[in-house]
């Protein structure tokens, strides 16, 4: 019994799909008819967006990964005990053997001034460790002094298999950015990457700047109070009026200038780790930390091997970037005859 049953609802099943079918292949000739139509009332049409520019965000790792959030938070620490220690120790000897840096550093703002101060220990950190020209780490300003009695060693970061695994994570990011934009990638030439930590406390901030000569540049948000809802348009449009936001955000500066209808900015909340990635020669910035939290954020640029003096900015590959896509526009009604009555 029961399996006659299962039979007439076999063959019930089958008698409905044949009239779904048939249903499906009458509207799919229909569809096909009206696509015809639409055809050839249709022109095509080469799209091109003319210097774009390509900005990237994703999340480090995939969330199906559980220590990555460990791993940011592992190092977040490290980079604000790091922090700690700069200030306690390395600034007041770096203040006291540099006297332009000390001019600088005085006049600057004091909520900027120390995160200044710590990018400039890690670049010259950096040169030390990889015997690369100071000159090629993104340096602005003078040559310091030898800072004898003052110490560019961070065994606890860059010794951490923690900060080896993000380093490599960032490489391959900016790899498949240059990928995109260029069609070219820089893995096997083993391509020189340079990664420093930045440590916002509540109010500070830093100034719009660019790394013009490098690939790619870009960044994470170790821990950060920038959210994980993207900013809506009228968001958007508040802060460009100066109303404040209650995260802090990395805001990216039109390139083509502050002259009208451009000198638009945009901005974009990046939740912990989450990162950006986009052209070098973009200017962009932090404004202040709203929260009662500190924020860390990893930073990095990638340059080919030889360091920027092996590329030549004519050939930066996103400023080359064009995109490209095919649609179709609709003809318009032909426009009636003119009647001429004598």
């Amino acid at each position: 019994m029961a399996a006659a049953a299962g039979r007439a609802s076999l063959s019930e099943s089958r008698r409905r799909g044949h009239g779904r079918s048939l249903i499906a292949a009458i509207w799919a000739l229909g569809l096909s008819s009206t696509c015809a139509a639409d055809q050839q009332d249709t022109v095509a049409q080469d799209l091109t967006y003319i210097w774009p520019t390509t900005l990237w965000q994703v999340p480090l790792f995939p969330p199906e990964e559980p220590d990555s959030k460990d791993l940011t938070a592992k190092l977040a620490k490290i980079a604000e005990e790091g922090f700690a220690k700069f200030k306690k120790e390395a600034l007041p000897k770096m203040l006291e053997l540099d006297n332009p840096f000390r001019a600088h550093y005085e006049a600057a703002d004091v909520t900027m001034r120390d995160s200044e101060a710590f990018l400039r220990w890690q670049r010259m950190s950096f040169a030390m460790r990889t015997r690369v020209p100071l000159g090629d780490v993104d340096w602005v300003g003078p040559q310091p002094p030898k800072m004898k009695g003052v110490s560019f060693d961070w065994p606890e970061l860059h010794s951490h298999p923690d900060f080896k695994r993000l380093s490599k994570n960032f490489e391959y990011q900016c790899d498949k950015y240059v990928q995109h934009v260029s069609k070219r990638s820089f893995r096997k030439e083993k391509p020189r990457l340079f990664v420093w930590a930045e440590v916002l406390r509540p109010g500070d901030y830093d100034l719009p700047h660019v790394h013009t000569g490098a690939l790619a540049a870009g960044l994470l948000a170790a821990t950060s109070n920038g959210g994980s809802e993207e900013l809506s348009d009228l968001e958007q449009q508040g802060i460009e009026k100066g109303h404040s936001s209650r995260r802090q955000l990395l805001t990216f500066k039109d390139p083509r200038g502050p002259v009208a209808p451009f000198g638009n900015h945009h901005y974009i909340g990046l939740e912990e780790g989450e990162l950006a990635v986009f052209p070098s020669w973009l200017s962009h910035y932090f404004g202040p930390n709203p929260g009662n939290e500190t924020n860390v954020y990893f930073h990095f640029l990638m340059w080919p091997r030889g360091g920027p003096m092996e590329m030549d900015w004519e050939d930066d590959p996103a400023g080359d970037y064009l995109y490209k896509k095919k649609t179709g526009v609709k003809r318009g009604n032909p426009l009636p005859a003119e009647r001429t009555e004598l």
